[in-house]
């Protein structure tokens, strides 16, 4: 007996749409040759629904994940920046006392 399966997108009557695995065997008499087929089709609709809804939630997780290292960047990089904003703007208390007198 050979296998013949199929994955395919079926449109309802009423414009649903629904996934389906078309799966059909051949049977085979003593001589090989075919004597019928036996064929079925099995609703995947929440499986191809669930496989959707990982996916999309990996690709956010792969977006939250290159935000994340973009902001880890950052955040190396800004105590630098401010570590030497800091102590250009900032003065001692005897350079203050000599500039105001």
């Amino acid at each position: 007996m050979r296998e013949l399966a199929l994955e395919t997108r079926y449109v309802r009557k009423d414009g649903a749409i629904v996934w389906g695995r078309a799966t059909a065997n051949w049977v085979y008499g003593p001589d090989g040759q075919a004597i019928y087929a036996v064929a079925m089709v099995e609703d995947v609709t929440q499986r191809k629904a669930a496989e959707e809804a990982l996916r999309r939630s990996e690709e956010a997780l792969r977006h939250s994940e290159e935000q994340l290292r973009q902001a880890q960047k950052m955040d190396a990089i800004a105590p630098s920046r401010e570590a030497s904003r800091t102590t250009s703007t900032t003065s001692s208390p005897a350079s203050s006392a000599t500039r105001s007198s």
